[in-house]
This record gives C-alpha cells, structure tokens and sequence, in this order.
C-alpha cells in the first residue's frame, strides 16, 4: 500500500486551560508509528498558555492545523475538529492525556483487516503523578469481533465504554451526528447512537490509551443540576431504541438508567427527596422488580439499594 493509498487518520484533539498537560499529550500524537495522520488542536477559548503551545506547534509540524475558537465546551470543541478533518478516520484524544505509540498502527491493522466501523482499545488508569506503564509488545492483541446486534447490546449493557476517546471510527459515521452542545456526559448521549450505525465493532485488549485521572476534573466534581442531563440521556435512549426494535432492550436500558439514578441519590444528599430524580427512581425500581424478564441479581441489587444507602454500600464492597 502506497502512502497515498493509506487511509488517512484525523486525531481531534478539543483543549481548555491544559497547559500542564498539553505538550506530552500533543508529542504522543505525533510520535505515533502511523504517520499518515492529521492532528487538530481545536483551542476552546483557553486563557492560560495552551493556544501559545499549540501555535508553536503547528509551526512544527505540518500535519498539525489550530483552530482558535470562543469557549463553547468540549463537544462544540470536538464538533468543530470533525467539521474540518478530512481522514478516512477520527480519533479523540483528550488534552490532559496520551496514547501509546503504537495506539494508531495497532488499531488501523484491526479495522482494515476486519473491515471495522469501529475499534476500541483498552485503557490504563493513571494520576498526574504516575506514567502509563505502556508495555513495548506491540503484537499479538487479542481481539473479539461484534455484529451490529452484539455492538447494540454491549453498548446498552455497559459492556462496552461508552467514551468517545479510546476507539477509531470511520468518518462516515459522523455523516449527521455530532456531540450535544452545553452537556454534561455528552459521550452518554452520543456513542450508543454511533453504534448503531456499525456493522461490525471490534474490541482489542491492548492498553493504548493513558486516561489521566484530575482531582479537579468535571466528573470528580460536587453534585450540581448539569448532572440531571443523565435523566434526559435515558429518555432519549428508551424513546429510540424501544421503537427502533420494539422494546428488545427496555429492561436493559431501564435498569442502567436505574443505576443512573442511585448514583445521583448517592450525590444529592437531601435534595433528592421531593425531586424528579426520587420520582425516576422510584417508577424504575417497581418496573425492575416487576419485571418477569430482569434477572434475579438485578432484582436482588434494587431491593438492596432501596434498604441500604448507596454510599453505605459502597463502603461495604470497599471494604470486602
């Protein structure tokens, strides 16, 4: 394959204030072992030194382009990088994190070679103060092939990641998609959507993808009303998928949003009591326990739930 027959890849990289961060995130992007790529710095409106980086950057390296944007949050960031990428494929790197630098070639094999819409790799948890152990093995991976029925389900079940950044795509994907501006979980509202429009979604096991954990990250952050978007996610999600397939996945996806819900109580404290979310919860929980076709576990889980405060259970699996 010449290079003008390689595929190319567009790496989209949304950034805000990560200075700190910014310049080993951008040096993993351009060390990568396929080189065919473009990388977009879409500067998000930053007010610290980031657009000055990647300024200098893009002097640097060609294949580098800056957008300069007002602050309109990372989905409007990242819709901006696939409105003017021109690859074959998209990757999302978040700026506060690194890839592997065999994370591309590794990934572009196994959706050439099995013909995939999508690819997704594992991903290794990190701090601000620890570096990925990225292992020098850049073969074998294992590798597990879904259908369009199999991605559905995993993606539904959360046995897929529903992150937009550790997996390639195929551009066409994005054809009338894009990511909801203005909200929180806005992979939430999105990936599931992206998914079924695969034909084939493929999983490897390789840790390409450094996710960098920040104490003053938006999800490591006090409960506030912007969280209440996860209720509007499942909604959406019941409303398309249960009249897409004819309610196939209703108690799937009822009891995710159940789980939605504990999560919030967990966070709200006193605010829940009288709110939609206590309405939400309390009408998923009598579907669960009702429900003929929820599994035992599941069911077993609910009641527990309804009895012992998610925060107490927490502490008690902590401490098993």
């Amino acid at each position: 394959m010449t290079h003008d027959e390689t595929p190319l890849v567009s790496v989209i990289v949304p950034i805000y204030n990560v200075e700190k961060y910014l310049k080993k995130c951008i040096e993993s992007i351009r060390t990568q072992l396929y080189n065919h790529i473009e990388i977009i710095l879409v500067d998000d409106g930053s007010l610290d030194g980031s657009a000055q980086i990647c300024d200098g950057y893009q002097q640097l390296d060609e294949r580098i382009k800056v957008i300069h944007k007002v602050n309109g949050g990372l989905s409007d960031a990242r819709n901006a990088g696939i409105d003017v990428c021109v690859g074959q494929y998209i990757l999302f790197v978040d700026s506060d994190d690194y890839i592997h630098p065999y994370m591309i070639k590794g990934m572009m094999d196994v959706a050439i070679n099995e013909g995939a819409d999508i690819v997704e790799c594992a991903i290794q948890d990190v701090d601000e103060v620890h570096r990925a152990d990225f292992k020098i093995d850049r073969i074998p991976y294992n590798i597990r092939v879904l259908n369009h029925e199999q991605a559905v389900e995993g993606i539904l079940d959360y046995k897929l990641k529903i992150v937009a950044w550790n997996k390639l795509y195929k551009k066409s994907l994005f054809v009338k998609l894009r990511f909801p501006v203005g909200k929180l979980h806005e992979d939430e509202f999105l990936i599931p959507f992206l998914v079924d429009m695969c034909s084939t979604y493929v999983l490897i096991d390789n840790k390409y993808y450094a996710y960098v954990n920040r104490e003053n990250s938006i999800m490591n952050s006090p409960y506030n009303k912007k969280r209440l978007d996860i209720i509007e996610i499942f909604e959406e999600r019941l409303n398309y998928f249960n009249k897409k397939y004819d309610n196939k996945y209703n108690e799937i996806i009822k009891y995710h949003f159940w789980v939605a819900c504990v999560r919030l109580k967990a966070m709200m404290g006193e605010q829940y009591y009288n709110s939609k979310v206590e309405d939400v919860y309390t009408y998923l929980y009598n579907e669960l326990i009702t429900s003929k076709k929820v599994k035992v576990d599941k069911k077993i889980k609910a009641i527990a739930n309804r009895f012992i405060p998610f925060n107490i259970i927490k502490k008690m699996k902590q401490r098993a």
